[in-house]
């Protein structure tokens, strides 16, 4: 099961929040290339690494690894 907290919902404008954080690493990445694989709209890129897109959307909106 993927488990995202969220706190700090009145400090981001976007997402609602200021931290997510991610207590199975491997779940995430796993639901984001499902959600990847099924883009029928071409919301996200289909390279070799389909997940990089929503990693960098992340990081380019404020969110960063620990």
């Amino acid at each position: 099961m993927l488990k995202v907290e969220l706190p700090g919902m009145d400090r981001h404008e976007v997402f609602g929040c200021s931290i997510l954080r991610v207590e199975n690493v491997k779940a995430l990445h796993d639901r984001m290339e499902v959600m990847v694989s099924a883009d029928t709209r071409g919301l996200w890129p289909q390279t070799a690494h389909p997940t990089w897109a929503v990693y960098a959307m992340l990081r380019w909106n404020g969110f960063a690894p620990v």
